[in-house]
C-alpha cells in the first residue's frame, strides 16, 4: 500500500507581507535620503567656508598693513599668486566695507541644485557670523562649530 503525502501549495507573498516590506523599504528611505543629501551638500559649503577663510584672511592682511578693507575680491589677488573664485554654487553680494572697522561679506546658495534650499553664509572681520547666516546647522563642519562653541 503506497501512501501519498498531499501536496503544499506554493507558498506565496500575502497582503501583510508585502505592506511590511513596503514599510521597511519607507523607512530606510525616509533615514538615508536626507542623510545622502547632507553629504553632497557638505563639500559645498566648505567650499564657501574655505573661501571665506580666504578672504578673512587677505582682509586681516590689508589691516595689518594699515590699508583699509577692500570691498573687491580682485584687490587680493595682487598678493596671491593663485586666483581664488568665488564657488560656483553661490553667490556673492557686494562687500559692505566701512574703512578700518568693518567688512562684512555674504555668500548666498543658489538654490537649485540644492534639496536645503537657498541660505546665507556670511563672514565680517570677527570671523564666521553665525547669527547672520541661515546655512542648516548639520552642514556645518565639525572645526567651524568648536571654533563658535568654544
Amino acid at each position: 500500500m503506497e501512501t501519498t503525502v498531499p501536496e503544499t501549495p506554493a507558498r506565496q507573498f500575502g497582503l501583510i507581507e508585502t505592506t511590511i516590506i513596503v514599510i521597511v523599504i519607507g523607512l530606510t528611505a525616509l533615514f538615508a535620503i536626507p542623510r545622502f543629501e547632507a553629504r553632497t551638500e557638505l563639500p559645498v559649503v566648505e567650499r564657501a567656508i574655505r573661501f571665506g577663510e580666504w578672504v578673512k584672511s587677505h582682509q586681516s592682511a590689508r589691516y595689518r598693513k594699515g590699508l583699509e578693507f577692500s570691498a573687491h575680491v580682485d584687490q587680493f589677488h595682487e598678493t596671491q599668486s593663485s586666483e581664488r573664485q568665488v564657488p560656483f554654487e553661490f553667490s556673492l553680494e557686494p562687500i559692505e566695507v566701512d574703512g578700518r572697522r568693518h567688512w562684512e561679506m555674504t555668500l548666498i546658495r543658489r538654490e537649485e541644485g540644492s534639496s536645503f534650499g537657498g541660505y546665507r553664509i556670511v563672514w565680517d572681520n570677527q570671523g564666521f557670523n553665525r547669527t547672520k547666516s541661515t546655512v542648516p546647522h548639520a552642514l556645518l563642519p565639525v572645526d567651524l562649530l568648536e571654533q563658535i562653541e568654544g
